[in-house]
């Protein structure tokens, strides 16, 4: 519970980076489980009959004498590590030992499931980190977050995971006799690329979901949709058919004016990650072209989503059915196109996918009947898809170069008069119209360059990030902004706060606060209180909280300091006591920063020593319990990881790890003794494949 004295924060500064490694351990954990539990049985039985004296475990774990199987041991040994796991101090836990838990279990998999062939270290860190992301892709709950200062704001997010017809025909093609007969006859045996690219495990795990499902919708309470079953999926990912970590977001502000009035501001966006699923592969024109479908169906997708929810918005301000509604939906990215998101071919794409939803909006009553929205009654006249790019990034330098060329910047120049245009046709005496024409004022007069061409001289404050803001709140004055970065969970969220507090800020005043170079005094006190909006609207959590659902235990936001600007960074850390937050143990920015870190260790973070933890869980879950099994001695494990066995030994068995340098002669007088140095033996660099 909070305290009394203290204003509520979601920020679990109190658990901090250990609270959040321990959750991340969990998580990978059951990845692990996971992907042993969706192995083939062809897998299985490869497992199985590999020789006892032969099956690394049994000779890690001195089990060669167990009558269990080798799966069956295998299974126990994940159990031991999560049993070890869970045996740690929870508040004393540093992200080495998140590293050593990750490294053991890629360790684990590598060496007792890929027998022959083998794969590399880094493709089953790959597959680790997906599996880890499957445990947290599951149905998410709406998010709701009340802050009461001078403004009363209640935040809402509520998931977005709805597939479309197309999206659903797109998942049931991944089946096999079990496919429906109208795909079968379209497609016949063959599957999605992005799905025969795929382990054979998550092959395995997908279509056993897609038919559980199946089973379970045709009972009375049953989930009839495939997205609603399987829920939001996770950003992390970036492959699969369905918008990622996708968003509608709200905020109602009230406020009690000098009469005792109460006056109240909505805001409207749809957020996501990228909408193109930036892992798949686009090789040739086949490869491309698939990339293109997955990334418009997704388009098509929150474009589905913004029409419904601007229909409910009329309603609720009883909107007359007899005027014929022109509706502009805004895409807005937040990344820097030449930069991000990583990937091949992922931002030719999103334009290409753009330019195909724009051209199907042509004929808004088609697309409607195609992916039945229910109009209550009103007329869509016309649907107007615009685009914007507004990388708040740090390398928005870049893009302000490339945009000067690139097909996103004539867009985003052309959004500009179109969204100035459609400002002009609200009813210039409803409050939308003066909330709308005072955000583009400042929209249009809001300073630069100075702030984009590489940050020289370098600014406090992100210009290009309240740009981005004030475009929202008009998009979503005029019509709809959807959008996204990367991941649909660090700018979208910051950028979500810049806009509230600019709309608190107006509730206010009557007026949206000057631009981080005004020189008055006013403005400085004015621009001080802005700074304090988006301040507090941080240290709400809601935004880390809703990181949190993406990715177990990382409830924490990336590039605070680029997107916010050390101005907002230095009121949060100001005003961070008022929450109950001690900075000196737990700095709201610096260490929110490192638990958004967890999320996927590098491969340079997983150089690490595992003796000791290895040796940790056997002695404290001895395996094959069918008989008695002494516990492991350190030597024991250390010998196994020893570098100076045979290759032979080294490709089949051991499980190596680079950075383990071991004479014989130490081996000899120590058998414990582990000397880590930089150097990796030519046999590891082979097998784990680091570049």
């Amino acid at each position: 519970m909070p305290d009394a004295n203290h204003k509520e924060t979601k920020l679990k500064h109190e658990a901090g980076i250990s609270g959040a490694t321990f959750e991340r351990g969990n998580s990978f954990i059951s990845a692990a489980q996971l992907m042993l539990a969706y192995l083939t049985d062809a897998q299985k039985d490869q497992i199985n009959n590999s020789p006892k004296d032969a099956f690394p475990l049994r000779t890690l774990s001195n089990t060669q004498d167990s009558q269990k199987s080798n799966f069956e041991l295998l299974e126990e040994y994940l159990s031991a590590i999560h049993q070890h796991w869970a045996s740690l101090d929870s508040t004393s836990l540093e992200m080495t030992d998140l590293a050593q838990l990750e490294r053991t279990l890629i360790e684990a998999l590598s060496d007792n499931i890929y027998l022959e062939p083998k794969k590399s270290f880094k493709q089953i860190k790959d597959e680790l980190d997906n599996a880890e992301n499957h445990v947290n892709w599951k149905t998410r709950q709406l998010k709701v977050t009340t802050t009461d200062n001078d403004v009363t704001i209640l935040r809402k997010d509520n998931p977005i995971s709805h597939f479309t017809p197309t999206q659903t025909h797109e998942w049931l093609n991944i089946l096999g006799t079990e496919k429906p007969k109208e795909l079968r006859i379209l497609y016949g045996d063959e599957k999605p690329k992005w799905f025969t690219a795929l382990p054979e495990w998550e092959q395995n795990y997908f279509q056993k979901r897609v038919l559980a499902w199946q089973d379970q919708k045709a009972q009375p309470d049953g989930i009839q949709n495939l997205g609603d079953y399987l829920g939001p999926v996770p950003t992390t990912i970036r492959r699969y058919p369905g918008a990622p970590n996708a968003y509608v977001s709200t905020a109602t502000l009230s406020a009690t004016n000098e009469k005792g009035e109460v006056q109240t501001e909505n805001f409207l966006k749809i957020r996501s990650g990228v909408i193109a699923p930036a892992k798949m592969k686009a090789k040739g024109k086949e490869g491309k072209a698939a990339k293109i479908e997955i990334t418009k169906q997704n388009l098509e997708q929150l474009v589905v989503v913004a029409i419904q929810e601007k229909i409910k918005e009329i309603q609720r301000n009883g909107g007359d059915q007899r005027q014929a509604i022109e509706l502009p939906i805004l895409l807005q990215t937040l990344y820097s196109p030449p930069m991000q998101p990583p990937g091949d071919y992922n931002n030719p794409a999103v334009m290409k996918a753009f330019e195909k939803v724009r051209e199907e909006l042509k004929e808004p009553e088609r697309f409607l009947a195609k992916h039945s929205i229910d109009t209550q009654g009103y007329t869509i006249k016309k649907v107007d898809l615009l685009y914007s790019n507004r990388p708040v990034n740090n390398a928005r330098g870049l893009s302000w170069v490339g945009n000067l060329f690139s097909k996103q910047g004539r867009e985003s120049r052309r959004t500009d008069a179109v969204l100035a245009e459609y400002v002009d046709k609200l009813d210039h005496n409803s409050q939308d119209y003066k909330i709308a024409k005072a955000a583009l004022d400042s929209y249009q007069s809001m300073p630069y360059m100075r702030n984009t061409i590489g940050m020289i001289p370098p600014t406090k404050s992100n210009a290009i990030a309240e740009i981005a803001a004030l475009e929202q709140i008009i998009a979503g004055k005029v019509g709809v902004r959807i959008g996204s970065c990367v991941s649909g969970k660090d700018r979208e969220e910051m950028i979500t706060e810049v806009a509230i507090a600019q709309q608190e800020f107006c509730l206010k005043h009557g007026k949206f606060p000057p631009p981080y170079n005004a020189t008055s005094t006013q403005d400085k006190k004015d621009r001080q209180e802005f700074l304090e909006n988006v301040a507090r609207a941080y240290l709400s959590g809601h935004g880390q909280e809703l990181a949190g659902e993406n990715s177990k235990g990382c409830d924490g936001l990336k590039n605070i300091v680029d997107v916010l600007g050390k101005d907002v960074c230095a009121k949060v850390r100001a005003l961070a006591p008022e929450y109950g937050i001690d900075v000196a143990k737990f700095d709201p920015i610096k260490s929110t920063q490192k638990i958004a870190g967890l999320n996927k260790l590098s491969l340079k973070k997983l150089k690490v020593s595992i003796v000791d933890f290895v040796t940790s869980v056997f002695q404290t879950n001895p395996l094959g319990k069918d008989k008695a099994v002494p516990p492991i001695a350190a030597e024991t494990v250390s010998q196994h990881f020893a570098p100076q066995q045979s290759e032979i030994r080294q490709r089949s068995q051991s499980v190596l790890l680079p950075g383990f340098q071991q004479s014989q002669k130490e081996a000899s007088n120590n058998p414990s003794s582990i000397k880590i140095t930089d150097e990796v033996s030519p046999a590891t660099k082979r097998r784990n494949s680091f570049s």
